[in-house]
């Protein structure tokens, strides 16, 4: 018996890239944030017949000039997180991905290091990253991230961390 198809890839990625790419035209940068699998997305695949395991990348390179910017967590970094799908660690996963972006035309132009503590591990991969030539910034943990919003929108808070400079309008 034939997988009946629930969802469709192509009228998603239209309407999504119509959708952002107006949402880019009312500001001068807009930031734009994916959870998930990036370029291997598996488990969406399995959950959703139809969706392409590239979906995310193909909507991404119909946006046409943008800037990608990593995030991985530096406490991922440091308890050696193993991302299923591929069996690798975070960090090593990280490299895979920026690999296979550029594989596909999208360049990834910095690595942010989040809820970064001084994790031994983290600093290395800092390094590591750095040795390659890319950008990597680091954003410290803030405390009570949730709850204190005036701290977070402070000095001390979304002020303390290292700004991350962009180009490109996404």
């Amino acid at each position: 018996m034939a997988v009946k198809m629930g969802f469709d890839t192509k009228k998603y990625i239209g309407i999504q890239v119509k959708k952002i790419l107006a949402r880019v035209s009312m500001f001068e940068k807009l930031y734009l944030e994916f959870g998930g699998k990036l370029c291997f997305d598996n488990h969406a695949s399995r959950v959703l017949p139809g969706f392409e395991i590239d979906t995310k990348v193909q909507m991404l390179r119909r946006l046409g000039e943008i800037e990608i910017v990593h995030c991985i967590s530096a406490k991922d970094i440091e308890r050696r997180k193993i991302r299923r799908d591929f069996g690798l660690a975070y960090d090593d996963q990280i490299i895979k991905d920026i690999n296979d972006l550029r594989d596909r035309s999208l360049k990834v132009s910095a690595v942010v290091i989040n809820r970064f503590n001084g994790e031994p591990s983290a600093k290395k991969f800092k390094q590591k990253l750095q040795y390659r030539g890319i950008r990597v910034f680091t954003h410290y943990e803030i405390l009570d991230y949730v709850k204190d919003v005036d701290f977070v929108v402070s000095d001390r808070g979304y002020g303390k961390q290292e700004h991350v400079e962009q180009i490109r309008r996404l």
